[in-house]
């Protein structure tokens, strides 16, 4: 194998076929991590329109294991709803930060931590991990990794109301 100093190309715009719009890597990219950091922002401001802004129609999101085992909410609009709702039945002044965020041409990942009041009282402290699946720079899918025994501990049945009804 030898090794070059010529470096990858993007297409250039004179490379693009007629009435085709041509997307590069940096332009995926770019709206990849717009729809992502909309969906984080839209949930830490319980923003229904912002969190659905970076959401495909027909988007999936996974909910994790135990309590919540084999549970997904389906639809943009319902996700969007969903998020929001039980954000707003939980959590009081949320506050969120993206402590890292890796995108790609179809994935993205997020550390995302979240502290919040509880609207029955105390504090929340939770770290989430988001795996996020991206098409034409929208979310498709989307799975939440977190402490679940933490959040039932902190939530108890508060938020299950909203998971019947999404989900």
């Amino acid at each position: 194998m030898s090794y070059s100093d010529e470096r990858p190309t993007l297409p250039s715009q004179d490379d693009k076929h007629e009435g085709e719009m041509l997307m590069t890597d940096t332009d995926v990219l770019v709206r990849n991590e717009s729809a992502v950091r909309a969906f984080l922002d839209g949930m830490e401001r319980q923003d229904e329109a912002l969190v659905r802004s970076g959401l495909h129609d027909d988007v999936i999101l996974r909910l994790p294991r135990p309590g919540l085992a084999h549970r997904t909410i389906e639809g943009g609009d319902n996700l969007a709803r969903f998020v929001t709702e039980l954000s707003q039945t939980v959590y009081v002044e949320p506050q969120a930060s993206t402590d890292m965020l890796l995108v790609s041409q179809t994935h993205a990942v997020a550390e995302w931590r979240l502290r919040a009041k509880l609207v029955h009282g105390g504090d929340y402290d939770q770290f989430y991990c988001w795996t996020f699946d991206l098409a034409d720079g929208a979310i498709t899918e989307i799975r939440e990794y977190i402490d679940t025994a933490y959040g039932m501990e902190k939530n108890g049945q508060v938020g299950r109301p909203a998971i019947e009804r999404h989900s």
